[in-house]
């Protein structure tokens, strides 16, 4: 009969409550930090999955999702239409005969579709396809002599309508750039030093003239250099220290003082490097370890937790996670970790499901070579999607967040 559970057992039965409320308090790192996104939703229709980009490439009001595979067996960009649910489609494959490094997401030609640009590590170039709308691609230019890029990221650098490319190139130790112009065409790769062993590359602007400048990590300098943009797409900067090895970079105002910072991870650290009120240069480092075995392959920042500051996400290899340090008023706090599948090597931030709150999609390394997890922060936030192009009454600034680029994971 009930109530007749020995006094062993109700012993038994309270040890194990107070034992697994004690493990939830000693995971938790703070109260804010209490379960901002769900359970992972893997697609094993995609395989080895080396970078990711979101984009609503069909012009439905759903965001797409963008898959970069680099291996021989496996070349080429999947794309994952979206739905209102936030579920993504089996992928339809874009063949790359080159070696797809990472992927991003821009409109090139100002025909108001978005268009996608690969960086190809082993033949020195970069691919340009261009969307027609309706979630389908057709092969633009490939432009030569871009200097072995490994990382990507799109951006209008000279205010004349079209995204233009940036990349970070590991061999010869510069970024290239490369300007949109009339048509479908695009102007030579005009390459800058920038440190050794640039690994990852970030747009934002850090200097407050309303162009954006430029963020370069090196892996084999243990560096930050920022280029920062004359408006019409000439650069000069200067270089920060981060903690060892870092392969990701990432740029958002993480204490909500109204100036971009920046946030590099790589090995089992993430730097954050805010924006001094005094010098407004980035020299205010901080180091924030990550969990026992995570090996840090990216890093991405968006505002996940609805609270009005920009928080920082990484891609944890070797432990198959990612972990989220929040934004607060003073720095980043420590990180709250979930499952992801199997050797994350990219992350990225939209809102699929169309409710305001912001997801996370992870490229893995792994016979599931995707991970979405939905965001459940309490209070809404705005799409970090790009969406269709800005019109007169719709700035280029509303509809798009610069996307946050890294280096692929070691393959």
């Amino acid at each position: 009969m009930y109530g007749h559970t020995s006094s062993r057992r109700r012993l038994r039965g309270v040890l194990g409550a107070l034992l697994v409320v004690g493990l939830a308090l000693a995971l938790a790192p703070s109260a804010r930090a209490a379960l901002y996104l769900g359970a992972p939703q893997l697609y094993s229709t995609v395989l080895y999955s080396d970078a990711v980009a979101i984009g609503d490439f069909d012009e439905d009001g759903h965001p797409d999702v963008a898959v970069a595979r680099g291996l021989p067996s496996f070349r080429g960009i999947e794309i994952m239409r979206g739905s209102a649910t936030g579920l993504l489609s089996a992928p339809d494959v874009i063949d790359v005969e080159r070696d797809v490094r990472d992927v991003a997401v821009g409109d090139f030609d100002d025909d108001g579709h978005l268009d996608l640009a690969v960086a190809d590590g082993s033949d020195d170039a970069i691919s340009i396809y261009y969307g027609a709308g309706d979630g389908t691609f057709s092969a633009g230019p490939v432009i030569a002599d871009a200097g072995t890029p490994v990382a990507i990221t799109a951006v209008d650098l000279n205010h004349d309508g079209r995204d233009d490319v940036a990349t970070a190139n590991t061999t010869n130790a510069d970024m290239g750039v490369a300007l949109a112009g009339p048509g479908r065409t695009f102007g030579s790769v005009a390459l800058t030093q920038v440190g050794l062993g640039p690994t990852a590359i970030a747009s934002a602007d850090l200097h407050g003239n309303g162009s954006p400048d430029l963020l370069v990590v090196n892996g084999a300098q243990n560096t930050l250099r920022q280029e920062n943009n004359n408006g019409s797409g000439g650069f000069s900067g200067g270089s920060y220290g981060t903690d060892a090895g870092p392969l990701g970079v990432a740029a958002g105002d993480f204490n909500h003082d109204g100036r971009t910072d920046a946030v590099t991870a790589g090995g089992d650290t993430v730097s954050q490097l805010l924006h001094a009120v005094t010098t407004g240069l980035l020299d205010i480092h901080s180091s924030f370890p990550l969990p026992a075995g995570a090996t840090a392959n990216a890093v991405a920042a968006g505002e996940l937790t609805s609270d009005d500051f920009d928080d920082a996400i990484t891609a944890n290899a070797g432990t198959g996670t990612i972990s989220l340090l929040a934004g607060s008023a003073g720095e980043l706090t420590s990180p709250q970790t979930y499952a992801a599948g199997p050797n994350p090597s990219d992350v990225a931030i939209g809102d699929l499901n169309g409710d305001g709150l912001a997801d996370v999609v992870v490229a893995t390394n792994g016979s599931s070579g995707l991970a979405v997890l939905f965001g459940h922060a309490r209070r809404r936030s705005p799409s970090t999607c790009p969406r269709r192009p800005p019109t007169a009454t719709a700035p280029a600034a509303a509809w798009r967040w610069p996307a946050p680029r890294r280096a692929p994971a070691a393959r």
